[in-house]
């Protein structure tokens, strides 16, 4: 048996005053075969998640009580500041390879579902809700996107996950590399 996942749980997911303080960050899920009922439990849906979360909803009937798409944080590719240095064209290779792979992805969207049904061992409608829930527009990290890691990070740090004084603006400008995108290829 594969060890449990870590995941995090964005505070910043439901920032309605009536919740209470988010749990802890961290928990540890076991892995999803045999997916368990999940209708009793909170359950948020974010990246990590969505696959077990599309085959709840598929399998069990289960409710996806909240969807905030705006507080997406995005999937982002993420290399150490003194591998890129080492190794610039090797990050520009494995970059190079996803942006091809992404349009792949979005010309052929039902050979993506095949690859993506074989690979995972997924049944087709738990890989069909999963990919419903997948932007594939963004080929590098805009606006929009440090707009929602910036709002992660704040919320981060007024749970006091992120030690306080952390100046987050700063810490997402300085993560957010474009020398390696696409338009940089």
């Amino acid at each position: 048996n594969p060890p449990p996942l870590p995941l995090l749980f964005p505070p910043l997911s439901l920032p309605l005053p009536l919740l209470p303080p988010p749990p802890p960050p961290l928990l540890l899920l076991p892995p999803p075969p045999p997916l368990p009922p999940l209708s009793p439990l909170l359950f948020f849906s974010f990246p990590p998640l969505s696959p077990l979360m599309a085959a709840a909803e598929i399998e069990n009937g289960d409710v996806l009580f909240h969807r905030d798409a705006a507080a997406n944080t995005w999937g982002v590719l993420n290399v150490r500041e003194d591998f890129a240095k080492q190794n610039p064209d090797l990050t520009r290779t494995v970059l190079g390879a996803y942006e091809e792979a992404r349009k792949l992805a979005l010309s052929d969207p039902q050979e993506l579902k095949r690859i993506l049904g074989a690979a995972t061992k997924l049944p087709e409608p738990v890989v069909a809700r999963q990919l419903e829930r997948t932007d594939l527009s963004q080929p590098v990290i805009g606006k929009l996107q440090a707009e929602t890691i910036l709002e992660a990070g704040t919320a981060l740090l007024d749970a006091g996950v992120i030690p306080a004084g952390t100046d987050v603006g700063a810490a997402v400008q300085a993560l957010i590399d474009p020398r390696f995108g696409p338009a940089a290829q």
